[in-house]
C-alpha cells in the first residue's frame, strides 16, 4: 500500500508541473549595452557590445540606431544553461564601429524584441576628436605584391621561441598598408619530424579588425636556412587597421606534443611589425566612406514599362576584395519632383578563402513622379586603390526610360470652413500605411492548442491512476457489491427462471440458493454443514423464524435429491417459492 502511495505522489508531481509549465521557465531577462571607451578620434575603432542574459528566444536588434556609425564588423557569443529542464541562453552582441563625424555622439538606447516583448538599454554619449596627427608621409610608397615578405615580416632565422627541430614563423604579405587596406597574416609550423600528436594553438591579440581565412591543409617541404623542413599552415587571417600608425603584433604561441615520450613543448613565433599610413586627402571624394581595396559595380533594373506613380526596383551589385561591409550605401542625385528613391535593402555574399572577397547587394525603390522621357538617378561610390595609390569613382550608368502616364485625375480637397483650396497632384506608395498597429503578438503557452492538449491528457492520467489505485481497496469493494451486484435480486430472477424450464433439478436451486448465502456471510456457503451455515447466518442478524424455515428448505432438498423419483413439478415449484419467499424475508 504505501508503494502504491509512492507511486501516486511522484504521478501527482509530474502531473502538476506539466500542467504549469510557465512556471518553470520563468526567468529575469537582462539587457546591458558597454562600450570600451568614450573617448575616440574620427579614426578610432570603437567596440560596442550588447549583453543579453535570461532570454529563451533569439533576440531581434533593429541597427538603425547605429546611423551615425559605419559598422565595421559584428559578431555574437552565445552560450547556454539549462535551468528546470528549459534552456536559457545568455548572448553577446559586439559591433565594431567607426564614427562617421567628429563632435559628441550620443549611441541611443538599442530595442531589443525577445518573445514579444521589448527591452531597451541605457545611451551612452561618445566623444569623436579629430585624427590625430602622425609623421608618416601620405605618399609613401606601399609595397602591394602578395607573397613579397621583407625583413621587417619574417626572419631569416629562426624565432626565440622555437627550437632548430621544431618552429613556428609569422609572416605579412605586406610590411606597409594603408587606412582599411587588406593585410594578410599567416602562422606556418616548421618541423623536422614527419608527424605530430597535437597541436594547440594560442592566436596573438592583433589590435586590428581580423577576418579568419580558409588556410592551407597541405604539408610541403621547405628548406629554410639549409634544412629542410616540414611545413603546414595552421592559422590565417586579414587585418584590417583604421589607425595610423607603427603597429606591432605579438607572437603567437602553440603548445606542440610530439609524441608520447617527449611530452609537451610550448614555442613561440617571432613578433611582427606593419606601418599603416593615412589615406591621402588630396582629391578624397565627398561621397568617400573609407573603402579600400579593387571593386566594381554591377546595376540590373527593368526599364521595358515604367509608370507613373508606379515604384520600381534598381538592384546594384558592388563586388571586390577587401572589406567590402565598410560601403554602407550608394550616393545618387536626383530631383525629388521627378524620381524620389527609398533604399530598400542590404545583404551580403562574402567568401573567405585567399582573403575577404565577394559582393554586396543593394536594392533602391523608385518611384516616378512625372510621366515622359526621363534619366534614372545614377549611382556611385568612391574607393582608394592602394595599388595606384589614388582614388576611384565607379558609376552607375545613366539609363533614358520613358513613363508613362498612370491616368489618376487630381483631386481636390476643399475645407468648407475656408476659402483655400487644397490641390493633391500625386501619391506616393499608395500600398504603404505610414501608421499601423501591430496586434498579433506571441500567446502564452498556456492559450495554445498543444497546451490544452497537455492539461486534458495530464488529467485523464491522474483520473486513471486514481482508478486503479481505488479499486484495489476493500472499501470500494463492498460499495461495488452493494450497488451494482444486487445478489437478491439476482437469485430471484435465477429462481424464476428456474420454474420456467420443464427440465431443471434441485441442485440447479441449491446452487443457486448457496451463491446468495455466499453474499451474506461474506464466504463460501456452499460445502459448509447445514448447522454452522445457520449459525454464521444468526451472527448476521437473520431471524429465527427465517432460519427454521431454511433448515426446513434444506432437509427437503436433500430428500427430493436423493429420491429423484419423488420429486415432480409441482413439488419442485413449491420448493422453489418456498426459496424466493426466504431471500424476499432477509432483505425485507
Amino acid at each position: 500500500m504505501l508503494n502504491m502511495i509512492g507511486k501516486f505522489v511522484n504521478f501527482c508531481l509530474i502531473f502538476f508541473l506539466t500542467l504549469s509549465p510557465t512556471l518553470a521557465n520563468e526567468s529575469s531577462i537582462s539587457v546591458e549595452a558597454s562600450v570600451n571607451r568614450t573617448s575616440l578620434s574620427i579614426n578610432d575603432i570603437l567596440d560596442y557590445k550588447i549583453t543579453i542574459s535570461g532570454a529563451k528566444g533569439q533576440p531581434s536588434i533593429n541597427e538603425s540606431f547605429l546611423k551615425d556609425f559605419a559598422i565595421i564588423n559584428r559578431s555574437t557569443q552565445q552560450s547556454y544553461q539549462l535551468i528546470n529542464n528549459n534552456f536559457f541562453s545568455s548572448q553577446i552582441k559586439s559591433f565594431q564601429l567607426r564614427p562617421n563625424r567628429e563632435g559628441t555622439i550620443i549611441i541611443p538606447s538599442t530595442q531589443i524584441n525577445i518573445a514579444g516583448k521589448t527591452y531597451e538599454t541605457e545611451p551612452i554619449s561618445i566623444t569623436v576628436s579629430a585624427s590625430s596627427t602622425t609623421s608618416i608621409a601620405s605618399n609613401s610608397p606601399v609595397t602591394s605584391q602578395k607573397n613579397k615578405n621583407t625583413a621587417s615580416n619574417v626572419t631569416s632565422g629562426i624565432p626565440s621561441g622555437g627550437t632548430k627541430d621544431l618552429f613556428i614563423l609569422a609572416v605579412l604579405d605586406k610590411s606597409k598598408a594603408y587606412v582599411g587596406e587588406e593585410i594578410i597574416y599567416s602562422i606556418r609550423l616548421y618541423r623536422r619530424f614527419s608527424s605530430l600528436d597535437q597541436l594547440l594553438y594560442q592566436e596573438p591579440k592583433f589590435g586590428m579588425l581580423t577576418e579568419q581565412l580558409e588556410r592551407d591543409q597541405n604539408t610541403y617541404t621547405k628548406i629554410h636556412n639549409g634544412i629542410r623542413y616540414y611545413v603546414q599552415e595552421i592559422d590565417r587571417r586579414s587585418l584590417f587597421s583604421y589607425e595610423p600608425g607603427t603597429l606591432t603584433i605579438p607572437s603567437a604561441t602553440a603548445e606542440v606534443q610530439i609524441n608520447f615520450f617527449y611530452g609537451n613543448k610550448i614555442i613561440k613565433s617571432n613578433d611582427l611589425s606593419v606601418t599603416i599610413m593615412p589615406l591621402p586627402e588630396k582629391n578624397k571624394p565627398a561621397n568617400f566612406s573609407g573603402l579600400v581595396g579593387n571593386y566594381s559595380l554591377d546595376v540590373d533594373v527593368n526599364t521595358n514599362a515604367l509608370i507613373e506613380n508606379k515604384p520600381i526596383a534598381i538592384r546594384l551589385s558592388v563586388e571586390g576584395s577587401g572589406n567590402i561591409k565598410q560601403l554602407s550605401d550608394l550616393t545618387f542625385e536626383t530631383d525629388p519632383s521627378i524620381f524620389k528613391v527609398y533604399q530598400s535593402s542590404t545583404n551580403d555574399l562574402i567568401t573567405y578563402i585567399n582573403s575577404v572577397s565577394g559582393v554586396r547587394h543593394f536594392e533602391y525603390i523608385i518611384v516616378p513622379k512625372r510621366d515622359g522621357t526621363m534619366t534614372l538617378p545614377v549611382f556611385s561610390f568612391s574607393y582608394f586603390e592602394p595599388n595606384s595609390q589614388t582614388y576611384k569613382t565607379i558609376t552607375s550608368p545613366a539609363n533614358t526610360v520613358t513613363i508613362l502616364d498612370s491616368g489618376e485625375s487630381t483631386e481636390l480637397l476643399a475645407d468648407n470652413d475656408s476659402a483655400n483650396t487644397i490641390k493633391q497632384l500625386r501619391q506616393d506608395l499608395r500600398y504603404i500605411k505610414e501608421s499601423f498597429e501591430l496586434t498579433k503578438q506571441a500567446k502564452p503557452f498556456y492559450k495554445h492548442v498543444f497546451s490544452l492538449f497537455l492539461i486534458i491528457s495530464n488529467t485523464l492520467l491522474l483520473l486513471q491512476i486514481i482508478a486503479s489505485i481505488v479499486v484495489t481497496t476493500e472499501f470500494y469493494k463492498q460499495l461495488f457489491q452493494a450497488i451494482y451486484h444486487k445478489p437478491n435480486k439476482k437469485a430471484v430472477a435465477n429462481l424464476v427462471a428456474l420454474k420456467a424450464k420443464n427440465d431443471w433439478n434441485i441442485t440447479d436451486l441449491q446452487q443457486t440458493l448457496f451463491h446468495y448465502l455466499s453474499s451474506i456471510i461474506k464466504r463460501p456457503a456452499q460445502g459448509l454443514p447445514v448447522t454452522e451455515l445457520l449459525e454464521e447466518l444468526s451472527n448476521k442478524q437473520v431471524e429465527s423464524a427465517i432460519l427454521s424455515d431454511l433448515k426446513a428448505l434444506f432437509d427437503q432438498c436433500s430428500f427430493l435429491a436423493y429420491a429423484p423419483d419423488s420429486a415432480n413439478s409441482s413439488s419442485k415449484n413449491d420448493i422453489c417459492d418456498k426459496a424466493i419467499d426466504i431471500i424476499q424475508r432477509m432483505n425485507a
